[in-house]
């Protein structure tokens, strides 16, 4: 990784009233410039369709993922406990003078070595940045790390370009004859300063489907926009009964499963964006299976 970040240099300058050159996005001989202020300087409007959507989807402590300048984590830390990470020093300085309390320098892909297991209660990643996970295989194990730090029966937000959509405007584009599937590569550059070349992947919302199989993860719900979407993800979680007390053991072993039964018994939570329900009774070998209820 080059230690030039032209883009985290740009949006702290533009915060501070000291940008005085635009910030490039760049693909060969291709440009633009990027809209700063549109993109990381807005609010986050809890009362329209898309916020709406998007808030009823997260409930308990948050873990923001590539939190930019903090837009959606300012709105998010009144509400919930709020940790909002970005790779790059300049921004978590940003987020810090904006008023985020509680702002990390962190890699959204290196979940595991950063949190402890069943940290939060859902996750959120605005910015397409889920891309940057390179590949299927980056993906899967992105959501397998997610997983990890995520407490059973969590919920995630994540966007991205769909490549089934015409897309040929979008700066960086690379077509690929996989359907469901597509490249973007573009840097940065800014004031004498030229970024790393970034190579997204680009998953279809059943692409992100067919990754999630295996991690925990399940696609629950898709909002599309002319090519751009959102997707909730929930964790759906399978309760096992993991008897190791003796006298439990003892109470399988002969047979008497109405004094384990009452060893067992039912829980409900009742959240922001709909009830998560959680019921388990041992009966022989059978497991309880939990689901949320939107």
């Amino acid at each position: 990784m080059t230690t030039a970040d032209p883009f985290g240099r740009a949006i702290r300058d533009f915060h501070r009233g000291e940008q005085d050159e635009p910030l490039i996005d760049r693909d060969g001989e291709e440009t633009r410039v990027h809209p700063i202020e549109d993109f990381y300087f807005g609010t986050f409007d809890r009362d329209s369709e898309q916020g709406a959507w998007c808030a009823s989807w997260l409930d308990g402590a948050l873990l923001d993922m590539g939190a930019g300048a903090g837009r959606d984590t300012l709105h998010f830390q009144e509400h919930l406990e709020t940790v909002a990470i970005e790779p790059s020093a300049h921004l978590v300085e940003t987020m810090r003078e904006r008023g985020v309390r509680d702002a990390r320098v962190g890699d959204m892909f290196a979940l595991r070595e950063t949190f402890e297991r069943d940290r939060f209660g859902s996750a959120l990643a605005i910015g397409t940045q889920v891309g940057l996970a390179g590949s299927m295989q980056g993906l899967r194990r992105f959501l397998s790390d997610l997983a990890f730090v995520t407490m059973p029966g969590a919920s995630a937000v994540l966007d991205g370009y769909d490549p089934n959509h015409e897309s040929e405007d979008l700066l960086g584009y690379r077509a690929d004859p996989t359907r469901g599937l597509a490249h973007r590569v573009l840097h940065f550059e800014y004031d004498g300063d030229v970024g790393e070349t970034l190579y997204f992947r680009l998953f279809s919302p059943d692409r992100v489907r067919e990754a999630a199989v295996g991690t925990g993860w399940s696609v629950a719900e898709v909002s599309t926009d002319a090519g751009y979407y959102r997707l909730a993800l929930t964790k759906e979680l399978l309760v096992v009964a993991a008897v190791v007390r003796v006298d439990l053991l003892h109470f399988l072993l002969i047979g008497r499963f109405d004094l384990v039964r009452a060893c067992f018994g039912r829980k409900s939570e009742h959240g922001e964006g709909g009830a998560r329900g959680i019921e388990f009774v041992l009966v022989g070998c059978e497991v309880g299976r939990v689901e949320r209820q939107s």
